[in-house]
């Protein structure tokens, strides 16, 4: 390892930072003084931008959200009522069931009664 490289390695993060942007202002042409703070102004800009856009796409977001809560609500309480419904008819389907058992029951003793009658009065 060279000399320059062993004193970067105990550099703290706030110097390693200072170092990248020394780096990066003399790969610009910006030496320093004014023109550091041009690049740190638009930089802030930019990122002040970023944020007002990132904010608003989290404000329509969550308006969205709300907007699919509300209705998931109205479709909840459309599958109770539905839910419900599909009980009634089933209950109905089996009262019909046992009506229909019982009047086959009862014409089927109707007319075991009429045969009988006829053969008494045939006889």
């Amino acid at each position: 390892m060279s000399e320059a490289n062993t004193l970067l390695l105990p550099l703290l993060p706030l110097e390693k930072t200072r170092l990248r942007w020394r780096t990066k202002l003399k790969r610009t042409g910006l030496g320093g003084g004014e023109g550091v703070l041009l690049y740190m102004r638009k930089k802030f800009l930019t990122l002040k931008t970023r944020t007002r856009r990132t904010w608003s796409r989290i404000e329509e977001l969550e308006k969205g959200k709300v907007d699919t809560d509300v209705e998931n609500v109205k479709r909840d309480a459309v599958n109770i009522e539905l839910k419900a419904e599909i009980a009634k008819l089933r209950h109905d389907i089996d009262e019909l069931k046992e009506n229909h058992k019982f009047q086959t029951r009862c014409i089927k003793i109707a007319k075991e009664i009429l045969n009988e009658k006829l053969t008494t009065l045939l006889s």
